[in-house]
């Protein structure tokens, strides 16, 4: 089975991150949205309160509610 984002997910992960206090924004799959902000938070060390990120559908789900805000990572 695909998983979704894939694409984008490894682009984030190959991609310099500019200097500077600016601010991301992530809106996607679910379980992409939840993979690229651990990697964002851990990996990059990027300050939550710089990131913004919302999973507004999920991959095999139907009615996905759009409030997946992924702020338990």
């Amino acid at each position: 089975m695909a998983q979704a984002g894939a694409p984008l997910e490894r682009s984030l992960r190959n991609y310099p991150l500019p200097a500077g206090n600016g601010r991301i924004y992530v809106a996607c799959e679910s379980a992409a949205m939840r993979r690229i902000r651990t990697h964002l938070l851990t990996d990059r060390t990027v300050s939550r309160e710089h990131l913004v990120t919302r999973g507004y559908w999920k991959l095999g789900s139907v009615d996905h509610p759009d409030g997946d805000y992924g702020q338990e990572s």
